[in-house]
């Protein structure tokens, strides 16, 4: 990964075809997160030699149940620097690739809480994984956690309160990677283009 994400490997997949994402790209309303979809806007621009490889994950995690993952030994690992769930396969595929490597810490971003909800009602939750609720309206902080969520990713377009993300690099702050109080995370949103 680049930026902020800087020394985190993730697991991405493509945002371009995701039919989750693309709906949530044409949303009318304009405080929707998505409307200016960084993974898209780079997957179009400066990291379109990722897409053959983001897609090809994209079609091996939510096309049927794998067996064989590989093995990490990276203390932390990040599930979607790019992508979204396509479906609760996909979500089964992560967490079979999550309980494979009890040694890592995962942390998965996602907007589909109902994806979560239904699968680890079913599913008991690995202790290596923390679900991070991406909260897709800018500016209403939500600090209320959905169901199985450890915590929940906020975006400001100006100062606020509660900001304790913004400039930070991911592996110099690890709030959204280790387990403690601190439950809302806030960042200023990156400009729009």
């Amino acid at each position: 990964m680049s930026g902020k994400l800087k020394g985190l490997r993730a697991v991405n997949t493509n945002t371009l075809t995701n039919p989750y994402c693309n709906v949530m790209r044409h949303v009318e309303s304009p405080s929707v997160i998505c409307k200016i979809c960084y993974s898209g806007a780079m997957l179009e621009g400066s990291r379109k030699n990722c897409v053959p490889s983001f897609e090809r994950n994209s079609e091996w995690l939510s096309s049927k149940a794998q067996h064989e993952f590989p093995t990490t030994n990276d203390a932390w690992f990040r599930l979607h620097g790019h992508g979204e769930l396509i479906n609760l396969q996909h979500l089964d595929n992560l967490n079979s690739f999550v309980v494979a490597n009890p040694q890592t810490t995962f942390a998965l971003w996602t907007k589909r809480k109902d994806y979560i909800k239904s699968f680890y009602t079913k599913v008991e939750k690995p202790s290596n994984l923390l679900l991070v609720f991406s909260n897709p309206v800018v500016d209403r902080v939500r600090t209320s956690l959905p169901p199985y969520f450890d915590k929940v990713f906020n975006n400001v377009t100006g100062e606020n309160p509660l900001e304790n993300c913004t400039g930070k690099k991911c592996l110099d702050c690890k709030l959204c990677y280790t387990k403690n109080d601190v439950t809302v995370i806030v960042e200023k949103e990156k400009k729009r283009h």
